[in-house]
């Protein structure tokens, strides 16, 4: 079973079909354009104009491949993960998958785990949130003979269970098949590729419908036809679509091999953009594993050796407690002794809470954080407490009926590949912002030891989501956080336009989960926080956070890069479209020249370039940001074709020579261009360019019948080269020319 995410969370490559992927990269509206067009060019006989058909396939079946790939590689690290119910078999429980539990299965349930089938209590109670079901995300107790609902979340406690309904006849199943519908990926880095594929969409319509009519009256219908058609395949960006789809597929396979499961496609954009990380302290930078380092009885306002009493009392009461969760383990571990009392009635732990109480015959006795267990704590006490906490440890206080007992002293150990992680994301521009239910002088302490800088801020005195904002500004560690609180914090973050990724592996961490726009859970922590995680690391590796950090940056900065090489075709193909229409004038291009010239300035670099390692941080606007890049060439290509066309023509140069020099001028800017994205050179840059160059040229020169062109001769030639050496500087003199007037817009 998968958590949906509330917000904008796209649709994982793991619920497409493989069909649905081959339907998804087939049908789509660039191809179904250049299908409809390539019915005209068999008509007319214009068999070569066919050629950019083979980019068309080659396109789909590389997209195709590398999609199914990521889909395999989520699929098989997702069986590590996925939900797990314990079944009695022949006696003892045994981890079964979901879909193989049988009604009257008897299965049991505790802390952290998700409940995967509809089932009735038979004994044991436990604290469950339900917000996946009805919305309401306070935790309720569910005890013997009522139901527990597939989709809800053990928060603590422990039951047995008979399985009612399985599979689908589960209530949330049937919920999921009534209302399911297909939500369009709303990555930024794909919305604003799809608002380019719109445009030039549509722009595309108008062009070829007004070109060819002119071209028909003007020169007939083979012309028309053949010049038209490139128009329109020109204008649009073959292959940007692709590149990013293939992009982040490659990513999902790379990361897999790095100890990460990203579960769909667009999280690694997301990790790319955050320039906050929210992580908790207890499982997440600590390794989860807690000792006692101390125990001691309070005795008037000292304290002093634990007392036997209160020590029997203690193992009374730890070992009946659930051993649900690292603390309760920890205590079990160091109380082992012999249970002479057992509770009249047991309320369990939860993170809301921050303590367990039960009843004895004697009082009431209650274990947890001290300011959650008396109502009034004395200020010795208090005292006492920060010193503790000041060195880090937790501290727990036992008290029986407001009267406290004894103070317990806990120690969890920093994980060691931590403080190096933190400091690099540091170094990267990314804050750290650290989140935890303890004592603010315990986080402090850990806060201090990480290198952390700012003073830990008390969640208890915080109450509305203004108190957040306020707090947020003044800096970014908490302590005496509450579940519902963690995601507070986060929304305050979002609101002063923070890109905030969270990492966490407890049931508590659910809410700040599914708010943060990127999720990443430990594939150790609870079945929970996995399932509705976009990130999992699968080898519990906090350091691993780094490496998809680099991924996501190296996607996003490439496409961005690379997208400048289509856009810049697209928009001077747009440009001089209506010169031409405006002039009267012949399309200067026809099919097997765009072909041929994308294929070797464009398509073929694009994807050299998009597999580059490329860390720097992802900034500014990327639509704005590709277009001002683009802008420049698309302007210089369109003067040296509009002199070719006008000023060569008027000087008595013949109908082929002008088609030459526009050729090979086109030539020379798109290479200027690739020259410009891959500055400054490394070894796979320089051999880049020279292949691209070399392959280029001899296309020109050794199949000019194909171009339809000539070769170059003495009245051509000096002009090509005259205005290839030109090139460079006017390219660097509009781009400054862009710059200025980008930002005085």
């Amino acid at each position: 079973m998968k958590f949906k995410r509330n917000k904008d969370h796209e649709k994982s490559m793991l619920a497409m079909s493989y069909g649905g992927i081959v339907v998804k990269n087939v049908f789509t509206v660039f191809n179904l354009i250049c299908f409809l067009i390539a019915v005209p060019l068999i008509w007319v006989g214009s068999y070569k104009n066919l050629l950019y058909l083979g980019t068309v396939f080659c396109n789909i079946v590389i997209g195709v491949f590398q999609e199914c790939r990521a889909k395999h590689t989520i699929e098989k690290l997702s069986l590590k993960i996925e939900p797990k119910v314990e079944v009695e078999i022949d006696g003892e429980f045994v981890e079964v998958a979901a879909d193989k539990v049988q009604c009257h299965d008897r299965c049991r349930f505790q802390g952290g785990k998700q409940v995967a089938v509809d089932c009735r209590i038979i004994s044991g109670a436990v604290e469950v949130n339900e917000s996946l079901l009805t919305g309401e995300s306070v935790p309720v107790i569910r005890e013997k003979g009522e139901l527990l609902m597939a989709g809800s979340i053990i928060i603590s406690g422990r039951c047995y269970a008979s399985a009612e309904c399985v599979g689908t006849d589960c209530y949330l199943r049937r919920i999921e098949q009534a209302v399911k519908q297909y939500k369009a990926p709303k990555s930024r880095l794909m919305r604003d590729l799809r608002r380019i594929a719109i445009v030039t969409g549509v722009s595309i319509i108008p062009i070829g419908a007004l070109l060819t009519i002119m071209e028909y009256n003007a020169f007939g219908i083979h012309d028309a036809i053949v010049h038209s058609s490139a128009a329109m395949l020109s204008v649009m960006p073959i292959g940007l679509m692709l590149l990013a789809s293939v992009s982040l597929a490659v990513g999902v396979i790379r990361l897999s091999k790095k100890g990460a499961l990203a579960r769909d496609l667009y999280c690694i954009e997301a990790l790319s953009r955050v320039d906050v990380l929210c992580v908790d302290k207890t499982g997440t930078l600590t390794d989860g594993n807690l000792d006692v380092k101390a125990a001691s009885s309070i005795n008037g306002q000292t304290l002093v050796k634990l007392e036997q009493s209160t020590q029997d009392m203690l193992c009374n009461f730890v070992l009946a407690m659930p051993k649900d969760n690292v603390t309760a383990k920890a205590l079990a571990e160091h109380f082992n002794c012999e249970v002479t009392k057992e509770p009249l009635s047991i309320t369990p732990f939860s993170s809301a809470r921050k303590c367990t109480q039960m009843e004895f015959d004697d009082g009431k006795y209650v274990l947890g954080a001290p300011d959650w267990v008396l109502t009034c704590c004395p200020d010795w006490l208090k005292s006492t407490i920060d010193a503790i906490a000041i060195t880090g440890s937790r501290v727990l206080l036992f008290a029986r009926d407001e009267q406290p007992l004894a103070l317990l002293e806990l120690t969890d150990t920093i994980r060691s590949t931590v403080p190096d992680t933190l400091a690099y994301f540091q170094n990267e521009g990314v804050s750290i912002s650290l989140i935890s239910g303890d004592h603010e002088k315990t986080v402090q302490a850990v806060a201090d030891t990480l290198g952390l800088e700012g003073e830990v801020q008390d969640c208890t005195k915080l109450d509305t989501q203004n108190d957040f904002c306020e707090a947020v500004k003044r800096g970014l560690l908490f302590a005496r956080v509450t579940p519902d609180k963690k995601a507070m914090i986060i929304t305050a973050m979002q609101k002063t336009g923070r890109y905030v990724a969270m990492v966490g592996d407890g049931v508590n961490d659910l809410p700040a989960l599914k708010q943060a726009e990127c999720a990443i859970s430990m594939a150790a922590g609870a079945d929970a926080p996995k399932q509705v995680s976009q990130l999992v690391l699968m080898d519990n590796d906090f350091s691993t956070l780094p490496r998809i950090l680099l991924e996501g940056r190296r996607i996003v900065n490439n496409i961005k890069r690379s997208s400048q090489l289509f856009l810049k075709k697209s928009i001077y193909s747009f440009l001089i479209a209506l010169v031409m229409l405006i002039f009267r004038v012949q399309y200067p291009y026809v099919n097997i020249q765009w072909t041929v010239i994308g294929m070797f300035t464009v398509g073929i670099p694009a994807f050299f370039l998009a597999l580059e390692p490329n860390n720097l941080r992802f900034s500014g606007h990327f639509i704005r940001d590709v277009v001002s890049e683009a802008l420049p060439g698309a302007l210089v290509n369109l003067i040296y074709v509009l002199a070719a066309q006008f000023v060569l023509t008027a000087w008595g140069f013949s109908e082929i020579e002008v088609q030459t020099i526009v050729i090979y001028l086109t030539t020379t800017v798109g290479l200027a261009v690739l020259l410009r994205c891959c500055l400054p050179f490394n070894k796979l840059r320089a051999a880049l360019m020279t292949a691209m160059t070399v392959l280029m040229l001899d296309s020109l020169l050794l199949l000019p019948n194909l171009l339809e062109i000539q070769l170059p001769t003495l009245r051509t030639l000096p002009i090509i080269v005259g205005l290839t050496a030109l090139a460079p500087l006017l390219l660097f003199l509009l781009k400054k020319a862009v710059d200025k007037m980008q930002k005085i817009c």
